[in-house]
């Protein structure tokens, strides 16, 4: 079983080896792990990819003060080893931009929305 849609990060939600129990009890064999705008706890999603990449894929976010060092983040993160971001219905309105320096630096999207993504 893979679970499509999974958190990690301290404080919110479970480190890496709590998750990782949790897969084992549930029978989830692979997780893509998304960090979240609430929770940005990267480092924590970048260690799982690290720890056991055959197992885990991540997603990293659209974080920058700026355009040009929120591209230079999107690039990086696909450098790390994410394969895309999460990003909300809002954010692509705010900045269609993301969309495609992430789609230069070899990532996918996935897009989250309150209103199943009315918008």
């Amino acid at each position: 079983m893979i679970d499509a849609y999974a958190h990690v990060g301290l404080p919110r939600f479970q480190s890496v080896e709590d998750y990782r129990a949790t897969m084992t009890l549930t029978g989830v064999e692979r997780a893509l792990l998304c960090a979240f705008d609430a929770c940005p706890d990267i480092a924590e999603v970048h260690r799982a990819v690290t720890l056991d990449p055959k197992a885990f894929r991540g997603l990293g976010l659209p974080i920058g003060p700026d355009r040009p060092l929120t591209e230079r983040g999107i690039a990086l993160q696909i450098e790390a080893g994410f394969v895309g971001l999460r990003l909300s219905a809002e954010e692509i309105a705010e900045r269609p931009w993301a969309l495609d320096a992430l789609g230069a630096a070899g990532g996918l999207a996935l897009v989250v929305g309150r209103d199943a993504l009315a918008a």
